[in-house]
């Protein structure tokens, strides 16, 4: 059995948080749970009540998990997946420089600071291609322009909530043509710990837009780029996107998502993931302890953005 606290910050308890919160439990852990952070100025003032040796945040809002990783990390609290690493995976954009960085192969991609950019990079390359938002999940804003006529629509429907375009810059990202589906690789602790394909008919993958969950085996080329992907960003846990190409043996990294969703998956595949997280947290909180204590109380300029 293992000793100490995990704080787990999330929105809801959803069948994820459920199934990770017995599982630290079931190991001796203790759980504080917190609502997207909300009620965490105990940890700003001080106040010893309880001291969390590491942290896991499971909010819906990535812009929610950038922010109070980043208020833990100042006040002295382990997070399992650093401020940093979230950083990098709330952004398609800062994911894009940094696989380009680390020579990870992945679609090409341009970033556009506006719409005329989009235009050029249209008539330089051709009616075919995604547009991402730099911020999204669950594939929301992503759009496939097959034509100019298609940008125009795009574009007519994005200046009706953004007309400053102050949303700006977004992802431009060649559109790979998948054998009608791609792969994902739950990664807990730097090692793959289930791979499945998302089949469908659609040139979306999500399974939450109705693809089916196909499991498969972890190849040595799934292991490498994980490995690279974990190098580049640091360990934690995440789910990483890769697609086939029909014209290439290559696989190319699409994304990484800091808060992969299992509990549909894991019904078909069978893989335990909430309880590897659990035993990933109880190494970490073997391996850290809150220095906070050991401090001062925070300043607010601490955390400031």
């Amino acid at each position: 059995m293992s000793t100490g606290t995990v704080l787990v910050v999330l929105t809801k308890i959803r069948p994820e948080e459920r199934a990770i919160i017995n599982a630290l439990e079931a190991i001796g852990l203790n759980v504080i749970i917190s609502v997207d952070g909300r009620d965490l100025g105990w940890l700003m003032q001080g106040n010893e009540r309880a001291q969390p040796q590491v942290a896991l945040l499971r909010c819906l809002s990535q812009s929610k998990n950038v922010e109070v990783s980043r208020m833990l990390k100042a006040c002295g609290i382990h997070t399992i997946n650093s401020n940093e690493a979230i950083s990098i995976c709330c952004s398609k954009i800062a994911q894009a420089l940094i696989f380009r960085q680390n020579d990870i192969p992945a679609p090409a991609s341009w970033i556009a600071f506006c719409s005329e950019e989009i235009e050029r990079y249209g008539e330089q390359f051709g009616f075919n291609f995604v547009l991402k938002p730099s911020s999204s999940s669950w594939g929301r804003g992503v759009t496939l322009i097959r034509s100019r006529e298609s940008l125009e629509a795009w574009l007519s429907a994005w200046e009706t909530h953004d007309a400053m375009f102050k949303h700006f810059p977004i992802l431009i990202q060649e559109f790979v043509d998948k054998p009608g589906y791609d792969l994902r690789v739950v990664v807990v602790d730097g090692e793959p710990l289930v791979a499945f394909r998302r089949e469908t008919d659609h040139w979306k993958t999500n399974t939450h837009l109705g693809a089916s969950v196909v499991p498969c085996e972890i190849t040595e080329a799934m292991r490498a780029l994980t490995v690279n992907v974990v190098e580049a960003i640091g360990p934690g846990i995440y789910g990483l996107d890769l697609f086939e190409q029909r014209n290439s043996p290559d696989l190319l990294v699409c994304e990484v998502n800091q808060n992969p969703e299992f509990a549909r998956s894991s019904q078909i595949h069978g893989v335990d993931i909430a309880s590897a997280i659990a035993a990933y947290a109880a190494r970490e909180v073997a391996r850290f302890k809150p220095d906070f204590w050991e401090t001062k109380p925070v300043q607010a300029s601490a955390v400031a953005v």
